[in-house]
């Protein structure tokens, strides 16, 4: 259960920064969305589906959990490559935060680290490699709304690398000018 709802966050988190980072090529905007649902939907029915070999491998799994995230990367990348957006550098930081949060606590889960240096059962109740992978997965998804929220700024900001005329506090401002005149 937790893998599949860490797989069903990076497939869907990933949507939005697709988005923002490949608005505009269509064509490579659908085939990065389509492979990227496609993947996150079979390692997901895979996972559900009954297919024990998934159920029983932690380590092709894991496998799964680093293909995905791989894909990921590649975005930005590409972006960076084809310049269709000015801020794909910032992308680059911020999603390598990210996904450096997740491989974090894949080694975490794959290792079984703390467990694995005793054979007592102390850490039964806090430290177990399970609960630090968790802390993991949480900083990554902040890390995931800050990347979302910057990348929407940039988008809004940005258009083809060139300034618009309003940035956001003249946005704000006016929002709150509007806002005083009617009270």
């Amino acid at each position: 259960m937790d893998l599949t709802g860490i797989l069903i966050m990076i497939t869907f988190s990933t949507t939005p920064m697709i988005y923002f980072l490949m608005a505009y090529s269509n064509k490579i905007y659908y085939s990065y969305t389509i492979v990227l649902l496609s993947i996150g939907i079979f390692f997901i029915v895979s996972i559900w589906g009954g297919f024990s070999f998934i159920n029983k491998m932690v380590k092709l799994r894991a496998l799964l959990f680093v293909i995905l995230s791989f894909y990921c990367l590649l975005l930005p990348l590409h972006s960076k490559y084809l310049e269709t957006a000015s801020y794909a550098n910032y992308a680059l930081y911020r999603l390598c935060l990210q996904y450096g949060s997740f491989g974090i606590g894949l080694i975490f889960y794959l290792t079984k680290f703390p467990e694995c240096t005793t054979k007592s059962n102390k850490y039964d109740l806090f430290g177990s490699s399970h609960q630090i992978w968790h802390i993991w997965i949480i900083i990554a998804s902040v890390v995931t709304y800050y990347s979302m929220f910057f990348l929407c700024k940039c988008y809004t900001n940005f258009t083809n690398g060139v300034p618009n005329e309003i940035n956001w506090t003249q946005k704000f401002f006016k929002l709150q000018y509007f806002m005083n005149k009617f009270n």
